[in-house]
């Protein structure tokens, strides 16, 4: 019987000298998309993915600990992820990080499993290639 490994492991993943404060990175780690965000609490790392229309994060404005998604205006708080502005409700998944010099890595995201039903309604018709 093996225990199972409790260390969670740390990817390096930028250097934080290539980040602006008030700025954003996006990365992908093990298939998930990753946004690095710089503020002046410091790097915060969560989902590149808004929780309300699943639309990308990267580009959008940083004010104080809040970065506001581009396409639709949500509003989440990098620290924690949680929602401080509609039509977003669920708050956005973080990641923990650790910097080391500049160097900057994040605790390995698990690989997201496909929510998208492939039958029934909702389902996606494959694409014809």
């Amino acid at each position: 019987f093996l225990a199972m490994s409790v260390t969670k492991e740390f990817v390096t993943v930028a250097d934080s000298t290539d980040i602006d404060l008030g700025q954003s990175l996006s990365l992908q780690v093990n298939e998930v998309q990753i946004l690095i965000c710089h503020t002046q609490d410091g790097f915060f790392a969560m989902d590149n993915k808004c929780t309300h229309a699943n639309e990308p994060l990267c580009g959008g404005r940083i004010v104080g600990n809040l970065i506001t998604c581009p396409v639709h205006g949500a509003i989440f708080d990098v620290r924690n992820g949680e929602v401080k502005g509609p039509p977003a409700s669920i708050k956005l998944r973080t990641f923990k990080l650790k910097i080391d010099g500049t160097s900057i890595s994040i605790e390995k995201p698990e690989k997201e499993v496909n929510t998208v039903p492939t039958w029934g309604p909702g389902a996606f018709p494959p694409r014809k290639t």
